[in-house]
């Protein structure tokens, strides 16, 4: 896991391996490598001694208040949204994270039709998504009597679908 924050929405983390990506950003974090896990839900969760940032109540009653707290107007991030589909983000171009007070962010481009590259130290392999690990594999993967040859990181935005 690479992942410098997780948010954690509405999730029990029970199951599934649903707790591996947080609670490996957490322990990052207590290293001082990364920024760890956020996580808002109404329940408690076996992992929340771990958190970064523990919030108890609704996602959507949370997560509207961080949007006034910061001064965000939602119609306004949504007309941009519609039309623009580029984020900026502390990256470079080789999609390493940038060091401490570098600037220079990343524009990531998510408009269909753009071609995008997972990065050297993906984690696909080790989420088990059968049908991804041929991606970056160095020999042919079977799953469900279907076998992949490897293939390379790379792969085209379908769309954006924020409902997901």
């Amino acid at each position: 896991v690479t992942a410098d924050l997780v948010i954690v929405l509405g999730s029990s983390l029970g199951g599934l391996n649903a707790d591996r990506l947080p609670k490996t950003a957490a322990q990052r974090s207590l290293a001082g490598k990364r920024l760890g896990t956020v996580c808002i839900n109404l329940q408690q969760t076996p992992h929340d001694g771990m958190t970064t940032l523990r919030l108890f109540g609704s996602s959507d009653d949370i997560l509207r208040k961080l949007v006034k707290e910061l001064c965000f107007d939602g119609e306004i991030l949504a007309s941009k949204r519609d039309t623009d589909d580029c984020i900026l983000v502390p990256y470079d171009a080789h999609g390493c994270l940038l060091a401490s007070g570098e600037t220079k962010n990343m524009w990531l481009n998510l408009n269909a039709g753009t071609e995008v590259r997972i990065t050297e130290g993906h984690n696909i392999q080790g989420a088990k998504q059968p049908k991804f690990l041929h991606i970056g594999a160095s020999e042919p993967v079977t799953y469900l009597a279907c076998r992949r040859a490897p293939a390379e990181p790379i792969g085209i935005v379908r769309c954006r679908d924020d409902d997901i």
